[in-house]
């Protein structure tokens, strides 16, 4: 299974639990030096399940590639009205 095939499994299951109600969402970036490539971890209720849910992905994409990860968790993002694909957080932290 490829790097992305399989952050793409995992963000998709780590995904599917959240409430409808979540104010958190979270990245992970599989290479820390292209923040170009992220993979979507979906929404949470708080920012610890967020960072949890980022940092077990993250290691284990590092111990498949060794290479350095890197994410963030948003809170209270919405799609940029003028940048495709960019989301804009009312707070972004690690």
């Amino acid at each position: 299974m490829s790097l992305r095939a399989l952050a793409a499994f995992a963000a998709f299951a780590l995904a599917t639990g959240c409430s409808k109600s979540a104010d958190w969402t979270g990245w992970v970036y599989p290479d820390s030096a292209d923040l170009t490539d992220d993979v979507k971890l979906g929404k949470f209720d708080t920012l610890e399940e967020c960072r949890a849910a980022a940092l077990s992905l993250g290691r284990r994409l590092k111990r498949q590639s060794g290479i350095a990860f890197d994410y963030e968790c948003g809170r209270k993002c919405e799609p940029s009205a003028e940048l495709v694909g960019i989301n804009v957080c009312k707070e972004t932290v690690k």
